[in-house]
């Protein structure tokens, strides 16, 4: 299976803001990167994220990622 790269930069930077981030802020992070998309896409991406077994939990503005171990693919 192949694993989308902005998935994955997405994934690596909530494991390492674990009081979460706002959609701004990884917007942000994304195109820092070089990374580009669009939010129709960005929330496709969330939604992937969470059938492959991240939990992923939006509280107020911000979107927290409540697991901090990836499963064996992300490595």
């Amino acid at each position: 299976m192949k694993t989308n790269i902005r998935i994955i930069a997405l994934a690596h930077h909530l494991i390492n803001n674990p009081n979460g981030l706002t959609i701004k802020q990884l917007f942000f992070f994304l195109t820092t990167r070089g990374i580009v998309t669009k939010r129709k896409l960005f929330y496709k991406d969330i939604a992937t994220m969470k059938s492959m077994g991240l939990l992923i939990r939006f509280e107020g503005n911000k979107i927290i990622l409540t697991n901090k171990n990836l499963p064996n693919f992300w490595e």
